[in-house]
Order: structure tokens, then sequence, then C-alpha cells
């Protein structure tokens, strides 16, 4: 298995200069679409030059590219860390139970909607563009190894049935958490509680070890 730590990820880019600009360009996105937003925006409020910009990124779309993959692999991250934290402190597979009923109670609201259409259309953009594609792709495979990670520790314990393959659930536990989106924008979209509970029995028949 991959380590699920930064410091051990050959996929991982650190340098101070290039996090900066990917940090400023996110929280402009915040404010503007992108077409609004200009080099000289994200030079002043990141207070770094011209040269430096282009040192770390090809042209200012790769630097739009990194933003986007940074909002898109986010959400993600805080999962992964709120159940890395869940799993370290369960003794019992109820209790693993339970941290997963609470899991999808928080990653499914409705209110995740422009999210979730919003990571949707992140994947659709890789279509056609091979630096995008390779660039979520590397991304996406950390978040992978991450929950994978989280899911052999919860073995490790004993909570989850040793037959699990933890990289293969892990894809699954993203899949069915974006594919939410498909019922998102639907003008009779089914209950949470339905979307819920079907999730769980799921989740919960095939992982936890009873």
């Amino acid at each position: 298995m991959k380590p699920a730590s930064k410091q051990n990820d050959p996929f991982s880019v650190d340098h101070p200069t290039r996090t900066k600009l990917i940090q400023t360009t996110v929280t402009l996105l915040d404010q503007f679409r992108p077409a609004e937003i200009t080099v000289d925006m994200i030079l002043h409020e990141s207070e770094i030059s011209k040269g430096s910009l282009y040192h770390h990124f090809q042209d200012v779309e790769e630097l739009f590219e990194a933003a986007e993959i940074s909002r898109f692999i986010d959400s993600v991250d805080q999962a992964v860390s709120k159940l890395e934290k869940a799993i370290s402190v369960a003794t019992s597979p109820a209790e693993l139970a339970e941290t997963i009923r609470q899991s999808t109670r928080s990653t499914q609201r409705p209110e995740l909607a422009p999210l979730r259409l919003e990571r949707a259309r992140t994947v659709g953009r890789t279509f056609g563009n091979e630096r995008f594609k390779k660039a979520l792709g590397r991304e996406q495979q950390r978040a992978t190894y991450a929950i994978a990670d989280v899911i052999k520790t919860a073995q490790d314990k004993g909570l989850v049935r040793p037959e699990v393959n933890p990289q293969v659930f892990a894809v699954f536990i993203q899949a069915y958490s974006l594919g939410r989106v498909v019922d998102d924008f639907t003008y009779d979209p089914i209950a949470e509680l339905d979307w819920n509970t079907l999730i769980n029995d799921i989740v919960i028949k095939y992982l936890i070890n009873s």
C-alpha cells in the first residue's frame, strides 16, 4: 500500500512559492469567475513576481488547473482526516459503524450539491487535456491511497473484514459520494434519508467485521 503522508508522497509538490500562488488563485476563484481573474490580480494578492509565476507554471492556465485541482481534492482530504481520527479511537465494529453513518450524513448533505457539481465538471475537463488529466490523476491517486490506508488501519485493528481490498473500496467510497450528483439537479430528488440508509446498509454490511 502506498503511504498516505505527504512527506513520503511522490505525487506532492510543496514548494512554498508554488503553494502560495495556488492558494491565492483558489481564494480568487471563490470570489470571481475564472475569466474575471487577471495575472496582475494574482501577482498583487500573492505578492509574488511574474518571473516566479512562470518559473513554477508553464502558463497561467496551468496555475488555474492547479487551483481547480486543489479545490477538487480539498473535501476529500478533509474527509480522510476526520476518518483517520475516528478510526484511531474506535475500539469496536459498532463504533466504526456509527462513524460511517456520521460520515455519510456529513458528505451526502443536499447543500453540498454545488461542490459535487463542481467536482464533476472538473473531472470532465480532463477530456482532451492530457496535462490536466495527468495532474488531477496524481492528486486523485494520492487521495485514494490515503483512504485505503485508513481502511487498512481499521483492518489491522480487526474492525474491517480482512478480505476487503482497501484500494478498491477507497475508490467505491469516492464514487458513490460524487455519484450523488446525478440526483442533485433533478426535479424530483430522492429523500436524503433513503439515500443515506442505502449507502450505510451496503457499506457497513460489506466492510465491518461483525
